[in-house]
């Protein structure tokens, strides 16, 4: 087995299913970085197991990196799971996984628009409603699933 994806075994330590290895296009883990990168072992902070970008990576595993939540896979390798050839064999295997990642990716649409840090680390309640749009380099409203009146009367 090489390192090109594997299943992150550390991530599910926290509850978070995902993938990682070099092949797998991911986001930094600190809470409010978005900085793309990939799971392999070039980013990975041994002592604590988590995926940082350079940046946050370099800082020698602080304190802070113990208090990190894994983030999700990306939505865009979550469709080429879905959809690729090459993982039909792992999809007809996996069926009840296919179908969670199936109503993530026609659900949460919002996993790649502009959200708030806090609702990236998983901090809806703290969330004050703006965000950082990188395409048009400018604040902009979250646009987070959590803002919908439906899911917000949920986390009341």
């Amino acid at each position: 087995m090489g390192y090109q994806v594997y299943e992150d075994r550390m991530a599910r330590d926290h509850g978070v299913s995902r993938w990682a290895g070099y092949g797998v296009p991911a986001v930094c883990d600190a809470p409010s970085c978005e900085a793309r990168i990939h799971r392999g072992l070039a980013f990975k902070c041994e002592p604590c197991g988590m995926y940082f970008c350079l940046e946050h990576l370099l800082s020698v595993c602080p304190a802070w990196h113990a208090f990190v939540t894994p983030k999700p896979d990306t939505a865009e390798w979550e469709r080429w799971i879905l959809t690729d050839e090459s993982w039909a064999q792992w999809r007809a295997e996996n069926s009840d996984l296919v179908a969670d990642m199936r109503a993530r990716t026609t659900t949460d649409t919002a996993r790649d628009a502009p959200r708030s840090p806090d609702c990236v680390a998983g901090k809806h309640r703290a969330c004050g409603g703006d965000a950082w749009d990188d395409a048009a380099d400018d604040v902009c409203d979250c646009r987070c699933g959590c803002h919908s009146e439906e899911v917000a009367a949920d986390e009341r």
